[in-house]
């Protein structure tokens, strides 16, 4: 590491060892999700923290920005990678594993026999309801991407 990239650009280089971690440390919190799927550093950006900078620098890094994946399934690598608002890396979420409906965003609370329909927009989790049916929710679901996210229109 070229003295000064730390500490000159404190976040991404932050960002930087994150990213690694989850990726190549098996004792990492989120290694199973990450590394334990499959996902790699790319070997430039894995052995260099510099690398990483000056293509963040280059390609829209903001403070108020995280790094995404344009394929959740792909590796961090230029191709793939973007800096995300809040709101648009809340759109590229996978499917929770105990998520029983098949429908991102909606989950059956079994002690109130109803579906509830839930979005996350700027950083918040937005209620938009319970439902008798999972069509319902699901409707709601798609009403609420079409409002938060303006995808759908």
């Amino acid at each position: 590491m070229r003295s000064g990239v730390k500490k000159n650009n404190p976040r991404i280089f932050k960002i930087w060892q994150g990213m690694r971690q989850r990726c190549n440390n098996p004792n990492d919190k989120d290694y199973e999700q990450y590394g334990g799927r499959g996902i790699k550093v790319c070997a430039e950006w894995d052995t260099s923290s510099e690398a990483f900078v000056n293509w963040a620098l280059q390609n829209g890094y903001a403070d108020d920005l995280s790094i995404d994946r344009r394929d959740v399934n792909g590796n961090y690598c230029p191709e793939n990678c973007y800096w995300a608002t809040a709101t648009e890396q809340s759109r590229n979420r996978r499917m929770q594993k105990s998520n029983a409906t098949g429908v991102n965003g909606v989950h059956y609370e079994s002690k109130r026999n109803k579906y509830r329909a839930i979005i996350y927009a700027d950083n918040k989790k937005i209620d938009l309801g319970r439902y008798d049916t999972l069509e319902e929710a699901a409707e709601a679901r798609k009403q609420g991407e079409i409002k938060y996210w303006g995808v759908g229109a």
